[in-house]
């Protein structure tokens, strides 16, 4: 009877969870670059495939990326349905990963989704286009990587012709998304080939079809005439402006980093406390200690009001010491993380699947060090992904006694509403504001107006691209421009 008591808790929570993420999405305006894909009149098959053709010969090579992003802006409420969908399968997807499928386990997983610093869930999570070019490949490769995990220590495993084709497909079709994480899954997949090795003793048909379809997806990718490696601007050979683009790396990193996801920490305590109830050695007590430091720093970084530590601004101008301090601290951060995993996961397959996280942190991290542009904060995504893994991995029989979860998921659960509350209300003012301008470009239309002024959003913030003269893009008569929108001042 206990045991349906937690499923009902389980299933209370993902339901919940769905609806949160709809209503979540919901209240994310388009911004930037989706007001062309809302102003896209010819949605005739014929005009997609022009239209891909287009892109692929003058833009990027971006294939799918630019598909969905197109397909799916409208209707609002099937683009946001989508979103929501791709969320929680996400999520799904790493809580699958866990060896302890509970409730809490899940509510750390959604946990680490709100938690996301502002300027890092504003261009991953509402930013449309940049959510079709990010999550999705992201889902794409986080199934395999689910199914790999799977068949660890598992060397009889059916070999499945049709499953192969499958991962090909998917394999290739999670390059055709964003250049940045093409360029992490392409080692990554040569990275899986040693994984399974290492853990099966063999080589599976389904993890050599990947591997040859993200190699296919890659050079379908460059291979288009506007995007070539030549065409990412590598940081080493840009020359008079180092520090400009040390500054521009460094803000970018800094929205996605850990240290702004307090609850990173939160479970890293959790979990050496969990084992130090069951299993205590020497080293707990000085890595309990070292992970309260670590919080306290990362907390200080949201408290203490200093240029160096405000993330929604260019750091033009800020103290270098402080910035060197803080790439001191995260490189702590990455050692202890090792140490970490080394002291408290035990050797077979859950240290090679700690080792092939740590690989992914290291690639991802390595290539957005070198490419300079395209650089922004949203091509972090992967490595945090792989840092909430990392996290996770940690305490995977951390949960062991009823009264000591259900503790942990009344307290799970006050953050979590603590956090949504913090993040709706902003998110609502931001939609009166969206639905009064979009009724003044109505009426002005209806009047077959020419120009019109628009008030700013109450918190940019939360928008990717704040200036609503985008918006000519997606509200015009014959062709855009014609309407002119003003933002006012």
């Amino acid at each position: 009877m206990e045991k349906k008591k937690y499923d009902y808790y389980l299933y209370t929570v993902m339901a919940v969870t769905a609806v949160i993420l709809f209503f979540m999405m919901l209240h994310a305006q388009p911004s930037g670059t989706d007001w062309y894909r809302v102003g896209f009149r010819d949605r005739s098959p014929s005009g997609f495939l022009g239209l891909l053709g287009q892109q692929y010969q003058n833009v990027d090579g971006k294939v799918l990326g630019n598909l969905f992003s197109y397909l799916l802006m409208v209707p609002e409420w099937l683009r946001d349905l989508v979103k929501a969908l791709f969320i929680l399968g996400t999520i799904f997807v790493i809580w699958g990963m866990s060896k302890r499928k509970d409730t809490m386990s899940f509510l750390a997983v959604f946990l680490f989704f709100t938690a996301f610093s502002i300027p890092l869930l504003s261009q991953v999570l509402f930013w449309n286009t940049g959510f079709f070019y990010q999550v999705f490949p992201v889902y794409f490769f986080l199934i395999y990587f689910l199914w790999m995990k799977m068949g660890q220590g598992d060397p009889e495993r059916k070999r499945e012709i049709p499953l192969a084709v499958f991962f090909f497909f998917l394999g290739m079709a999670s390059c055709l998304f964003a250049e940045t994480l093409t360029l992490v899954f392409l080692p990554l997949s040569f990275v899986f080939l040693v994984y399974e090795k290492r853990g099966t003793g063999k080589i599976s048909i389904e993890a050599i079809c990947w591997s040859v379809g993200t190699v296919i997806g890659t050079i379908i990718l460059f291979s288009s005439p506007a995007t070539s490696l030549e065409g990412l601007t590598v940081f080493a050979n840009e020359t008079g402006v180092a520090s400009d683009n040390f500054i521009e790396y460094y803000h970018n990193f800094r929205a996605a980093s850990p240290f702004t996801n307090l609850s990173v920490f939160v479970v890293i305590l959790i979990g050496i406390i969990s084992r130090y109830r069951k299993n205590y050695t020497k080293l707990d007590l000085p890595m309990a200690v070292i992970a309260g430091c670590f919080f306290l720093y990362a907390l200080l970084t949201k408290v203490v009001p200093l240029e160096f530590f405000q993330l929604n601004s260019i750091y033009r101008g800020s103290d270098s010491s402080m910035m060197k301090l803080d790439f001191i601290v995260h490189a702590a951060f990455c050692l202890y993380l090792m140490i970490y995993g080394f002291h408290g996961i035990e050797n077979g397959e859950n240290r090679r699947t700690w080792f092939l996280v740590l690989s992914g942190i290291f690639i991802n991290f390595m290539i957005n060090l070198f490419i300079h542009s395209p650089l922004a904060k949203d091509y972090y995504l992967m490595m945090i992904f792989f840092m909430i893994l990392a996290v996770l991995s940690f305490d995977e029989d951390m949960f062991g006694k009823k009264q000591f979860n259900r503790y942990l998921i009344a307290v799970g659960s006050a953050l979590l509403i603590l956090i949504l509350a913090r993040r709706a209300v902003p998110m609502i003012e931001n939609e009166n504001q969206y639905n009064v301008n979009l009724l003044c470009i109505k009426n002005t239309m209806d009047k077959g107006g020419l120009e019109i002024q628009v008030k700013n959003y109450p918190h940019p913030e939360f928008i990717v691209d704040p200036d609503n003269r985008r918006m000519m893009n997606g509200f015009y008569y014959n062709e855009p421009g014609d309407l002119i929108i003003k933002t006012e001042e």
